[in-house]
């Protein structure tokens, strides 16, 4: 192999196998930032009612702030939402707080989608120089890495979710902005067992991603196994 093409192929080794841990971390996110993954954790009797709010309005104040973490609803729209009350359902902390986790997942979404573009070229290029086994094994070595990183948080909360809570906010977010009253709207509509769900169910949504695409690495080198070495 040429020196040039051999500096890109390890080039595209190492962004593949930077790339496909964060495309994997990051894609259930989706699932979970959801107007669905809401209703579905409503459905759930483990999770509490409102005492403020009947369900319907829950949902619907909920609805607009899913929005507006995804795009569909501007941050006007949601400062603007009033309670059956005639109050303001979000006061200023909340709303400040609303904006602090929109900056983050817009971070997460965007790092999902330039580690997917990322992924997806150096993929390409490893079919092409290095053959369908090679991409298969970088494949799978993605899978590892990314199983580590969600075995550990998904351990890590199992032990002491508060703990976990309290670290993954520290590390997103300034003391003190993202502590509410048990009766504000955000802690009616999304408490604790919300949170507690959507953590393992997202390590569950991981996993499963994990098995796929592991599974799906080693059919590549069954159906097209590496060269004997001489």
């Amino acid at each position: 192999m040429p020196k040039e093409r051999s500096f890109v192929t390890t080039l595209a080794t190492v962004g593949f196998r930077i790339a496909l841990p964060v495309v994997l971390l990051f894609s259930p996110l989706y699932l979970l930032v959801s107007r669905g993954f809401v209703r579905h954790e409503y459905a759930l009797s483990h999770v509490p009612p409102s005492i403020r709010f009947s369900q319907e309005e829950r949902l619907d104040l909920s609805d607009v702030m899913i929005g507006y973490l995804r795009g569909w609803n501007t941050q006007e729209e949601m400062a603007e939402l009033v309670t059956s009350e005639g109050v303001a359902a979000l006061d200023d902390r909340e709303l400040s707080h609303m904006v602090d986790v929109k900056q983050v997942m817009d971070w997460f979404f965007g790092s999902q989608r330039i580690a997917l573009g990322v992924a997806v070229l150096c993929g390409v290029w490893l079919l092409y120089a290095a053959g369908l086994a090679s991409l298969g094994q970088q494949m799978q070595a993605g899978v590892f890495a990314a199983g580590i990183v969600i075995l550990v948080v998904v351990v890590f909360s199992l032990l002491d979710f508060d703990s976990f809570f309290t670290v993954f906010h520290g590390l997103f977010f300034e003391q003190g902005t993202w502590t509410f009253w048990e009766t504000d709207t955000l802690i009616q509509l999304y408490p604790l067992p919300f949170w507690v769900d959507a953590v393992w169910k997202l390590g569950v949504a991981i996993l499963v991603e994990l098995g796929i695409v592991y599974g799906l690495g080693a059919w590549c080198q069954r159906w097209a196994p590496l060269p004997p070495s001489p």
